[in-house]
């Protein structure tokens, strides 16, 4: 699954990360999910963007409301046979990225995931992005202070807080100018043992601009999703570490209680 806004069947979804014919052509159906519109944009009394982006903070009802349209069509195309239930991966930047961390903490439908942005976690927020961006966050989104108890709020969004039990294996593809945001989640999943890469790619923003790296984020997603969802690695030069380390990654992934 391809996120977050389909304007036609575009290279790679919201940031062009995502190769949606080159993962057709390796065998993989492909969706490309157009997102609801933001939680409370039809009610009057919401009349401004802050009103809004705080109705759909409370109690997460914006990503609920997307979780649930992204599970509703990702029903429908199973029941279509056209996707294994044990086999779906899905990728994400920005808004998609922020889908993803929901669902992994809420479902266990997704298989696999890539992310071109990471993460939204306590410290994240209110301590790494600075104080103009932790001031917004408390008092527009209501964020609780760097200085308050995150688990009340954060459980249900925070996967470094819930890294004990996210057994997702996650590929972090993220820019340098971001690459801060992602360490809170990579450091609590590796301290678990659980299955996550990390790549950084030098002099590049929230979408990525340089062909070169674009090239090594298509090759490297084909690769994580074909691995962890049907069990392959595809030949390549300049592969033998890459899959090294994911094979020890799958390895040391703790097993998974029965029943999930």
């Amino acid at each position: 699954m391809v996120q977050y806004t389909s304007q036609g069947f575009l290279r790679g979804g919201t940031g062009n990360d995502y190769p949606i014919f080159s993962l057709a052509q390796a065998g993989f159906a492909v969706v490309s999910f157009e997102r609801p519109p933001t939680f409370g944009l039809g009610n009057p009394v919401l009349d401004t963007w802050d009103k809004a982006i705080a109705a759909g903070t409370k109690d997460w009802a914006n990503r609920k409301n997307i979780l649930s349209s992204l599970l509703n069509g990702l029903d429908q195309i199973e029941a279509r046979g056209i996707a294994d239930p044990k086999r779906v991966g899905i990728t994400g930047l920005s808004d998609g990225m922020s889908t993803i961390e929901y669902a992994i903490i809420n479902t266990k439908r997704f298989a696999a995931v890539a992310l071109s942005s990471c993460c939204e976690d306590p410290k994240t927020v209110m301590t790494y992005g600075g104080i103009v961006w932790a001031d917004w966050n408390h008092d527009v989104r209501g964020y609780p202070r760097a200085t308050e108890d995150p688990l009340p709020f954060w459980k249900a969004m925070s996967i470094s807080l819930n890294a004990r039990t996210i057994d997702t294996p996650i590929l972090m593809q993220l820019a340098d100018r971001e690459a801060l945001g992602g360490l809170e989640a990579f450091t609590a999943l590796r301290e678990q043992k659980k299955p996550v890469d990390l790549y950084i790619f030098p002099d590049e923003y929230h979408m990525k601009w340089q062909p070169r790296h674009r090239a090594a984020i298509y090759d490297r997603s084909i690769d994580w999703f074909d691995f962890w969802l049907n069990g392959r690695e595809r030949a390549g030069p300049g592969k033998q570490e890459q899959y090294a380390i994911w094979r020890k990654l799958r390895a040391d992934r703790p097993e998974r209680p029965a029943g999930d």
